[in-house]
């Protein structure tokens, strides 16, 4: 099995609608499963996009590495 492991940053993103939405950018290589696309992730109804950047920081924070293994 190999892992691939690099930095994403988490940064918001907004539907055309104004709904929040998280979208992960990396910060050196994409990993190779991403390389064509993109990873995000929908947030739950009602959520502000105050809260949105409050977790956007706090997983910037806590998440050092994306990995995947095949």
């Amino acid at each position: 099995m190999t892992t691939h492991r690099t930095r994403y940053r988490f940064i918001v993103k907004e539907y055309h609608d104004g709904t929040p939405w998280l979208v992960l950018e990396p910060q050196h290589a994409h990993l190779p499963i991403l390389q064509r696309g993109f990873l995000g992730l929908d947030l739950a109804p009602g959520t502000s996009i105050e809260a949105a950047h409050a977790l956007a920081d706090k997983l910037d924070e806590m998440i050092t590495d994306v990995t995947y293994t095949e």
